[in-house]
């Protein structure tokens, strides 16, 4: 069935893809192990899978730009983060603003399809590893549905959608990230990491999150016991760190939706 919001979706890509119209009505895919190459005009291309949440996650990045990108050409950046690569969307979305952008995503099989989608993009370094307060070996649960390939996450009380199977993943410290790859500032880091964000912004040293110039991420509802987890708190730990910051709340889902923090 053809919808109208193909259309607008069509009109929107048009200028960054060379095959807008397939990719807008992809999302109706359901048949499994169907892959779309959305070829770009001006970048490598990228693949989204079916039955599974690439194709919502490329038109909250590309389509909706909910991490507030704007156009390439519109600014210039150094270094870029990418804490929670997942399939290398926001990575590719990145790339041409940035001289370069680190995308850290440690579930496997993620990773794997991150590695393939960025083989094109000089400018990005795939790392399989997590981001927390401290290098270590950790749990995550994986969700209760398989095909939500963005859900993982080391909270096991992550909205209820966590199952008891989980795996162990390596993680390293935000403070070791900017000493080994010599990151003198950070012109922009996108996190998301399903509800460990709190413990990455609040564990870090000042020193290194005061290289970082902006935060655009989406903050989750965990462990509500910690009231650094509550979003008014954590808004506030942001300001005092000498953010400007703008909280946009989902609609439907309680301490859930999307910051941005600026200098």
């Amino acid at each position: 069935m053809v919808r109208p919001r193909y259309f607008a979706d069509y009109w929107t890509l048009r200028p960054w893809v060379s095959n807008p119209w397939r990719v807008s009505v992809f999302r109706e895919e359901r048949r499994p192990d169907v892959r779309l190459e959305v070829g770009f005009r001006h970048q490598s291309p990228i693949e989204l899978r079916s039955a599974t949440p690439d194709h919502h996650m490329f038109h909250r990045i590309y389509v909706r730009d909910e991490y507030r990108l704007g156009r390439p050409g519109e600014r210039s950046w150094g270094t870029v983060l990418d804490l929670g690569g997942n399939v290398g969307i926001f990575a590719s979305r990145v790339s041409p603003y940035a001289e370069r952008v680190l995308t850290f995503e440690p579930v496997p099989a993620n990773f794997e399809q991150l590695s393939h989608n960025l083989s094109g993009y000089a400018n990005v370094t795939p790392i399989p590893k997590g981001v927390s307060s401290k290098p270590a070996t950790v749990t995550v649960y994986e969700p209760k549905h398989k095909a939500l390939t963005g859900a993982f996450s080391m909270h096991s009380d992550s909205g209820g959608l966590m199952s008891d199977d989980s795996f162990e993943i390596e993680v390293v410290s935000l403070d070791s990230v900017f000493e080994e790859y010599e990151i003198d500032r950070c012109d922009l880091m996108k996190i998301d990491i399903e509800g460990h964000e709190y413990e990455v912004l609040y564990e870090s040293s000042d020193s290194t999150l005061q290289k970082i110039q902006a935060i655009a991420g989406e903050y989750h509802d965990v462990s509500p016991e910690d009231p650094r987890t509550r979003i008014e708190n954590f808004e506030r730990y942001l300001q005092e760190l000498g953010f400007r910051v703008d909280v946009v709340p989902h609609r439907k889902k309680p301490n859930h939706g999307m910051f941005f923090a600026s200098r």
